[in-house]
């Protein structure tokens, strides 16, 4: 027998148009437009997805790193733009004005941030380990550098940026469609998250909402947060465990279900209302491009079994397991489980295993993980 943790995570991109977020929405419009397979464990659900201004281009960063350029028009992956001018292919890269790309990577024996112009890129004169954004029109930027939240944000041209002093820690970015104010949001040391502005060529910052339950901001996972502000400016649109405080106590728990969920959060009351949920997965990423909502769904769905080395037939002995380790007789295994909840990342997943009997002897321990990245969108758009 061999020893086997199965682990199946499916990561979705889903359009919604305009007119139709006065409800909440369900998974019944939902249409397949592209789909990404890959091996990796915990990583998989943190694959960050991007859409471009004009919904026609997608970027995709892993977790441990690298980026992928794909049409979402024909599903076909674009290697040569994320390389140009470059020394190898970028470590990240994010939209720059329209048809532009940002791309962090190496050129000679400079590490850093390039503007892509054919095959000579621009250096960008930020720190290269920077989370960078840009304004729709690429003439305005702002960066954070994840690791040193005391650094505050950095908003302005590629020739003079302006820092601003911020209390907590950055976990997400996005300019008003105007491109002159900045939204942010940070991550306090009690576990809630407040959002602010910053309105470009002023001082000082403004608290828009306080106590809100966002994904925990954590220095592997940078922009964990992504923003989405409506076209008419009066709306930022962001994951959520809940519409209320978080509940740390909640957060260590394995089974709860705190589950992120989209929310519209209203700029002049600073009033949340649900906007997208599905039930036992993580929606997330918001983004708004040619007039539709976008954002990510994670399905994921993990098990260990025993597979026969010689061929046959699996066994499932636990559902919703992962990270087994047999005793030293052979006769038990203990796992943990809980998922990968993105709303609780930093807490849950130090859950204390629980040992099944288990009356199998002689099995070789292997770990096995699948991803799946599929974006769709309604029907009905």
């Amino acid at each position: 027998m061999s020893f086997v943790v199965l682990r199946r995570s499916t990561l979705f991109v889903l359009l919604l148009s305009f007119p139709f977020l006065a409800t909440v929405q369900d998974t019944q419009r939902d249409a397949l437009v592209y789909e990404q397979y890959s091996n990796q464990w915990f990583e998989g659900a943190w694959t960050r997805v991007v859409i471009s201004a004009d919904a026609d281009w997608m970027l995709l960063t892993a977790f441990s790193g690298g980026v992928r350029l794909v049409s979402l028009k024909t599903g076909r992956e674009d290697r040569r733009r994320l390389s140009a001018g470059l020394d190898s292919p970028a470590e990240s890269a994010v939209f720059c004005g329209t048809g532009e790309l940002a791309l962090r990577g190496t050129r000679g024996a400079n590490r850093g941030w390039f503007l892509s112009a054919g095959e000579k890129p621009e250096s960008i004169p930020v720190p290269a380990d920077a989370e960078l954004l840009c304004s729709s029109d690429g003439k305005t930027m702002a960066y954070y550098l994840p690791a040193q939240a005391k650094r505050g944000l950095s908003v302005g041209s590629a020739r003079k940026f302006e820092n601003y002093s911020v209390e907590g820690k950055v976990s997400g970015i996005v300019f008003s469609p105007d491109d002159k104010a900045l939204y942010a949001l940070l991550y306090q040391p009690d576990g809630a998250s407040s959002l602010i502005r910053i309105t470009l060529q002023k001082p000082g910052t403004e608290t828009i909402a306080r106590d809100l339950d966002a994904i925990p901001a954590a220095d592997e996972v940078p922009g964990a947060n992504h923003l989405a502000i409506s076209p008419d400016g009066r709306s930022i649109f962001l994951a959520l465990a809940t519409d209320s405080a978080p509940d740390n106590a909640m957060r260590h728990k394995p089974d709860t279900q705190r589950w992120l969920k989209i929310y519209q959060l209203d700029l002049a009351s600073g009033s949340r209302r649900l906007v997208v949920q599905s039930a036992n997965q993580d929606n997330f990423n918001a983004a708004f491009a040619a007039g539709g909502l976008y954002w990510n769904r994670n399905v994921v769905r993990e098990s260990v079994v025993l597979l026969p080395v010689d061929g046959g037939e699996t066994k499932e002995l636990v559902a919703d397991g992962e990270v087994p380790i047999w005793s030293p007789d052979g006769r038990r295994i203990s796992y943990v489980f809980g998922g990968w909840r993105l709303g609780s990342h930093s807490t849950h997943i130090a859950r204390r295993p629980r040992p099944p009997p288990i009356a199998v002897r002689g099995a070789r321990m292997t770990f096995i993980f699948a991803v799946r990245t599929i974006c769709v969108r309604p029907k009905s758009v």
